[in-house]
């Protein structure tokens, strides 16, 4: 977004002051889609110097002009950007009440204001925010985290930005108006729960630069999946299609006490456009999972040490939910990973980090796999990525290393594939985090690269559907169980 800034003031002659005011109007007019501001509610602006802080302060001009609503701006300092000034002269010719948070009188003052707010805009820093907020910023920043107040951030929470750890003091926001293009550090895993309900708002950048939908990282622009974008990427049957024809997923999951994964894996797989899927079961689960199923076909797995069926006739496998990792497991993974592509999560991802470990080089993948890991499972195969600091470079790298799609699950789910392409889909939805989810997040997948879609894509749709049946299904029930996400993973979208 700097650049953004700097190609459309410098060479397209857009004015800051310009593109300050129409932030400010743009973000108001969203926030009064978003929140009641009826009832004469009283109003704190919390502006610091920057860009952020004109914002909030045109937002405190338009209100004490347009509105009924009592409003206070509370300032770090008088001093910042020529745009801040400009608009900090503006409400003070206005009248609007003004306190500047510098000595003890006037921070009784502020918070008071704070305490007393029924809705508070945010705009103390900014995404260039270097290391943990600083005085007075931090202690109104806890001020405002105790308010009762609705909290609405500008362009993103104070305190958040690339360098962002947790424990560091950030506003914890109802919603985030995020201006002209999502951030990437709002989707760090330890950032994205102070964003809050995040809608993004265009305030008149020149529209070809503004030509993608995500946000930019290490050179790579990661796509920000909307349900629009999930839609567009369902496959479509034609009318002659049957079953044989949407492809044959074969599914290698499950052991003594961890059947229940291959039968959530298997039993997703079907809610896709795949046609058909096949369980492979040892014998000592065979019976259990055979008297289960009636669309899936519970088939038991071939005899012998590294046995595995005949992968030629499947267009996919998905390994690894419940699986165990034996040196069986090893040896049969080895077999399907170079026979067959599809998607490897759980058990499959943790014996996959042991044969890595055991040749000292991780595998080339062929641009045939999706690895569905969760944070533990990446650390275990990729040590030497740190994925709480950058887990955008993390799982691009890592893509890049073992030649395969890689999808990093989460409150944010990173996926990113070797060719460059990438793609975040933002959950911030805790009721997913339930038993078993993982598995029918792996069967989707499946299920997806089985009736012939791309494997990036199946795996961008497939948590994408995810997410949306996640959504459906808690519209009708606080929580949860992952067999009951089975129900709506088929009508998502």
């Amino acid at each position: 977004m700097k650049e953004i800034d700097r190609i459309s003031i410098e060479e397209r002659g857009f004015g800051g002051l310009l593109l300050m005011e129409n932030a400010g109007i743009r973000i108001l007019q969203a926030a009064e889609s978003a929140v009641d501001f009826s009832g004469k509610r009283p109003v704190v602006c919390a502006a610091g110097s920057g860009n952020n802080g004109g914002d909030a302060l045109v937002i405190a001009r338009q209100i004490f002009s347009l509105m009924e609503n009592p409003v206070t701006i509370v300032i770090t300092k008088e001093n910042g950007t020529e745009s801040f000034e400009f608009h900090l002269n503006l409400c003070r010719n206005l009248g609007i009440r003004i306190i500047k948070a510098e000595d003890s009188e006037s921070e009784t003052e502020a918070y008071q204001k704070i305490e007393d707010a029924e809705i508070i805009f945010d705009g103390l820093s900014g995404t260039g925010v270097n290391g943990p907020l600083r005085e007075p910023a931090a202690a109104l920043t806890e001020r405002i985290n105790a308010s009762k107040a609705y909290k609405l951030s500008i362009d993103i929470p104070s305190g958040i930005g690339d360098q962002f750890r947790s424990g560091y003091p950030a506003v914890d926001a109802d919603f985030t108006f995020t201006v002209g293009r999502p951030k990437r550090c709002m989707y760090l895993p330890e950032a994205r729960p102070f964003c809050g309900i995040i809608h993004t708002v265009r305030i008149g950048f020149p529209r070809d630069l503004l030509n993608a939908s995500g946000c930019e990282s290490d050179g790579r622009d990661w796509q920000l999946v909307t349900d629009s974008d999930a839609e567009q990427m369902m496959p479509e049957l034609s009318p002659g299609d049957y079953k044989n024809s949407r492809g044959h997923l074969a599914v290698f999951a499950g052991s003594p006490g961890t059947s229940g994964a291959a039968s959530l894996c298997a039993e997703a797989a079907l809610r896709t456009s795949t046609g058909l899927v096949s369980l492979f079961a040892d014998s000592d689960s065979y019976a259990v999972l055979a008297a289960k199923h009636q669309a899936v076909m519970v088939k038991p797995a071939p005899e012998g040490e590294a046995a595995v069926p005949d992968l030629s006739r499947y267009q996919a496998a998905a390994a690894g939910p419940g699986w165990g990792v034996t040196d069986r497991r090893t040896a049969q993974l080895k077999k399907i990973i170079a026979g067959s592509r599809g998607v490897l999560d759980a058990d499959a991802v943790t014996l996959l980090a042991g044969i890595t470990a055991e040749t000292g080089n991780p595998p080339d993948l062929e641009g045939r796999w999706v690895l569905t890991p969760h944070p533990g499972e990446f650390r275990r195969l990729f040590p030497d990525f740190d994925i709480a600091a950058d887990p955008y470079s993390a799982v691009a790298a890592a893509a890049e290393r073992l030649n395969a799609v890689v999808l990093l699950k989460g409150i944010t789910t990173f996926i990113a594939a070797a060719d460059g392409r990438s793609a975040v889909v933002d959950g911030c939805y805790p009721r997913l985090g339930t038993a078993g989810s993982g598995d029918v997040l792996c069967g989707i997948i499946g299920g997806y690269a089985a009736s012939g879609v791309e494997l990036f894509d199946a795996a961008v749709l497939g948590a994408a559907v995810h997410l949306r049946a996640a959504k459906l299904c808690g519209e009708e029930r606080q929580w949860f169980t992952a067999d009951e996400l089975l129900n709506y993973t088929g009508r998502s979208f």
